[in-house]
């Protein structure tokens, strides 16, 4: 099995053998990732039941504000290029829902605040070369409390079943 370690830190691995930061609860890790890309600055883990990795999110610096997006998208235009490298072509989405007012191209930043607008790269198995210890990898611009951030994340084939895993454990809760 190919060793899949985004920032060093192995899908699948014991949650033991990192460096957490804090436990944000339901199995939200904030972790010191032993191989830091420049371009993140904040890293989350999701283990499973058994403590295992099954999702990793790195998160970026905030971007200044800039009406048209254009820092942004630039810095995700840069990340996808050294995704691609590694795990080939993914697809792009950059639209913008119908009925946004926000549809000048001075109003970018503005309909990202208002969660009108998507500008994201998606890997999966259909049209990339993925080993098997990922689902997915989602790259993107987000508005994150604010201000605008970039995203990446890697989830595994148990991401699905570890969430399960945690609303099932809500009922519990009520």
């Amino acid at each position: 099995m190919t060793e899949v370690a985004p920032f060093g830190i192995e899908i699948f691995s014991n949650a033991a053998l990192l460096k957490v930061e804090a436990d944000w609860g339901r199995g939200i890790l904030l972790v010191d990732p032993p191989r830091p890309h420049p371009a993140f600055a904040t890293y989350l883990v999701q283990i499973d039941k058994r403590g295992e990795v099954v999702w990793v999110k790195g998160i970026s610096r905030e971007f200044d504000d800039d009406a048209y997006g254009y820092q942004i998208r630039s810095k995700v235009d840069e990340v996808a290029g050294q995704v691609r490298r590694r795990y080939g072509f993914g697809s792009q989405k950059d639209f913008l829902y119908a009925d946004s007012i926000w549809d000048e191209p001075r109003d970018w930043e503005m309909s990202m605040r208002q969660n009108e607008r998507v500008y994201s790269y998606v890997w999966d198995h259909t049209c990339a070369n993925l080993p098997d210890q990922l689902a997915t990898v989602y790259l993107g611009a987000s508005w994150l409390s604010d201000a605008m951030v970039m995203m990446i994340e890697y989830a595994s084939p148990r991401l699905e079943a570890a969430e399960r895993e945690q609303q099932e454990d809500l009922s519990d809760l009520l």
